[in-house]
């Protein structure tokens, strides 16, 4: 038991081993993200009102209430 690496006796972690994603493509990820979040902002801020009532409508034909 005395031949264990110095990061398993410290119970400290080991340095991660995987690929990261490039940060190009990360970039690319939450520039999508950002303009979907937006778009959903704006379309709240702009038909917020109609949203509302057409979710209304399309809780009444799913539910049946």
């Amino acid at each position: 038991m005395t031949d264990q690496s110095p990061a398993i006796a410290t119970g400290a972690s080991p340095p991660p081993t995987g690929a990261r994603t490039p940060g190009g493509v990360r970039a690319l990820v939450w520039g999508v993200l950002g303009a979907l979040g937006g778009g959903a902002l704006y379309l709240l801020v702009v038909r917020g009102e109609a949203l509302l009532l057409d979710l209304a409508a399309l809780g009444r034909l799913v539910l049946c209430l």
